[in-house]
């Protein structure tokens, strides 16, 4: 019997009990996403050691997954939905995967490229982040101004409106017009739905731009990134791409708590697996 598949976000990695990780193994078919590879081993000291001896001590199977990114260009090269992330596996052994995680590894060819492409892709990601958060301004000037309790109210409704894959597709219109990386054009909203890469992709960006832009209020971005505001947005764009494969997956195991109140709102049907809450039973 096939075992379902849960996809793996660094916070799940660091804060679950290695007995809890070790049983859902035993159930599930582990996924490990191309970002949580390039969390761990890109990781400052003493986190990075910490981090990866934590999942070598584990001593059990995951599936690498090909980049966020290659998804996004086969559906915008074929305008084809390219399914779930389970089905963009990476053809990687799975000793030389954990010969890579060693703390002590000098990477090889393949997870040098990796990183280094994933990082390219994240620089460029977070420059197109902060543009939609300043649109997000635009469409939604209410969640900057009034008070505490008008914008928290206005926040659930602009939550619940991107969550309605109706509503949504009138913002992906929009946003789709823009060129996509390399030139190529994101597909066209009357042919994609909840299942696409793309769609999921636009909708979790905006559910991030939308809390960041809460959390702002009438105080405006700066016009230049500093070191500080890059790494928030960096931070942002990690956990977006946790999100949107999770989502597309249908099962995801993470301990950020915006995560998996993302996740349920986007998923109802999904899978979330997570420490219950202190005071409820496990």
């Amino acid at each position: 019997m096939v075992k379902p598949t849960v996809l793996l976000d660094k916070s799940y990695l660091q804060s679950a009990a290695s007995s809890a990780i070790r049983e859902l193994a035993a159930t599930h078919t582990l996924l490990m996403p191309c970002v949580l590879f390039y969390e761990m081993v890109s990781a400052d000291e003493p986190k990075r050691s910490s981090l990866l001896n934590k999942f070598l001590a584990l001593d059990v199977a995951v599936v690498p997954l090909k980049s966020l990114n290659v998804l996004l260009q086969i559906e915008m090269r074929s305008h084809r939905c390219c399914g779930r992330p389970s089905d963009h596996v990476e053809a990687v052994h799975q000793h030389t995967l954990l010969a890579a995680l060693a703390p002590e590894s000098n990477q090889e060819a393949w997870a040098a490229e990796m990183l280094a492409e994933q990082a390219e892709y994240l620089k460029s990601e977070v420059l197109r982040y902060r543009g939609i958060v300043d649109a997000v301004r635009r469409l939604f000037p209410q969640l900057t101004r009034g008070s505490d309790d008008a914008r928290r109210n206005s926040h659930e409704i602009a939550e619940e409106i991107v969550a309605t894959p109706a509503q949504m597709k009138t913002f992906y219109d929009s946003m789709a017009s823009a060129p996509g990386q390399g030139g190529l054009q994101a597909p066209p909203a009357e042919i994609v739905d909840e299942n696409w890469v793309s769609f999921r992709l636009m909708q979790v960006k905006l559910l991030f731009a939308m809390e960041l832009t809460h959390r702002l209020g009438a105080h405006d971005m700066p016009p230049e990134l500093g070191r500080k505001a890059f790494t928030e947005l960096e931070h942002d764009v990690l956990d977006q791409q946790y999100l949107i494969q999770g989502v597309l997956e249908g099962s995801l195991a993470t301990e950020e708590k915006k995560l998996q109140r993302w996740f349920r709102l986007l998923r109802p049907d999904g899978q979330l697996h997570c420490r219950p809450p202190v005071g409820l039973p496990a």
